[in-house]
């Protein structure tokens, strides 16, 4: 049986995984390949399953990212990087 300890190791691991592909969504440069694979990540059964064990309805997740990405759009390059962190901060406020 696994511990409580282990499982909130296992959570933290997965909110890692999303909080990286949050920031590589709002990478510096909107044309690299690195930022369009995150951007597309979103959705995807793995993007789903990854939320779901970081303790985060995925629905909820995916509906504040589009909205952020949304909003990003037409930012400049400094603005948008100042931009990661409330994502970040943001992200981490979606209630499961």
């Amino acid at each position: 049986m696994i511990s409580r300890h282990e499982a909130e190791a296992c959570r933290r691991i997965f909110v890692s995984v999303l909080l990286l592909a949050i920031r590589d969504m709002f990478g510096r440069n909107p044309d690299a390949l690195l930022t369009k694979q995150a951007r597309s990540w979103i959705g995807t059964r793995d993007f789903c399953e990854v939320c779901t064990l970081a303790g985060y309805d995925w629905r909820r997740v995916e509906r504040a990212l589009r909205r952020r990405l949304e909003q990003a759009r037409g930012l400049t390059a400094e603005n948008r990087r100042a931009d990661v962190a409330l994502v970040t901060l943001a992200s981490m406020e979606i209630s499961a």
